[in-house]
């Protein structure tokens, strides 16, 4: 990685914000995800968004079932939407 990167893992793999140090280690990078600046500002950026959306939105179901019997919670919808989103405007 070049030293002009804004986003570092530290030794437990999580996401250090090198400019905005009250972001730092609230997002967790797994073994084998890319670590370049990029995926770590979304890693990070997904997690700050949760936490807000949380406090947002009043869920009065917390889980729902899919038609295979399988639970589904907000969060998963979102980050599967939000993934979705992004696959879409790379074609």
């Amino acid at each position: 990685m070049s030293g002009n990167c804004r986003f570092v893992l530290d030794e437990k793999r999580k996401v250090i914000d090198t400019v905005n140090v009250a972001n730092s280690g609230k997002a967790y990078c797994h073994v084998g995800d890319p670590e370049d600046d990029k995926y770590l500002r979304e890693r990070l950026l997904m997690i700050r968004l949760s936490g807000m959306i949380k406090k947002l939105i009043i869920n009065l179901r917390p889980r729902q079932k899919l038609p295979s019997g399988e639970e589904l919670s907000l969060r998963l919808t979102l980050s599967v939407r939000r993934r979705s989103v992004r696959l879409k405007h790379r074609t």
